[in-house]
């Protein structure tokens, strides 16, 4: 099994993927399920995501089906019975699908940038929009 997750404080949810393309989102407090989520988002495998402190976004690190170059996509936090709307955010060039990498979403000022690093030494800054 797949699984990569992220906890966002802001709406104290916490979002899974599984099985590349089987989104979770989860209240952190047992007591609270109405912002949970389970969908299949269509067209699309993610490998990492990654969470905004400030909004209701979530950053996915994968690719297009059937495609093996990776990109940088984000998608609002989703509703319960929503659909997820996934916006193309940057292709990273050189990026595999199956290679091994880290990601980190920073914003120590107003610019709020994604970093990826991979294990062949490359680093990719990513910065997004405002």
């Amino acid at each position: 099994m797949f699984l990569t997750g992220e906890e966002n404080a802001w709406e104290e949810t916490c979002a899974i993927i599984t099985r590349e393309k089987h989104l979770h989102v989860r209240s952190v407090r047992r007591e609270d399920v109405s912002r949970d989520v389970q969908t299949i988002v269509k067209g699309y495998r993610f490998v990492k995501v990654l969470t905004s402190w400030e909004d209701d976004k979530i950053f996915a690190l994968g690719t297009q089906s059937a495609n093996n170059k990776m990109l940088l996509m984000e998608f609002a936090l989703p509703r319960p019975e929503g659909e997820v709307e996934v916006t193309t955010l940057a292709p990273l060039q050189g990026l595999s699908y199956g290679e091994e990498f880290a990601a980190t979403l920073s914003s120590p000022t107003d610019e709020r940038y994604i970093i990826i690093s991979t294990l062949r030494g490359t680093i990719y800054k990513v910065v997004l929009p405002s």
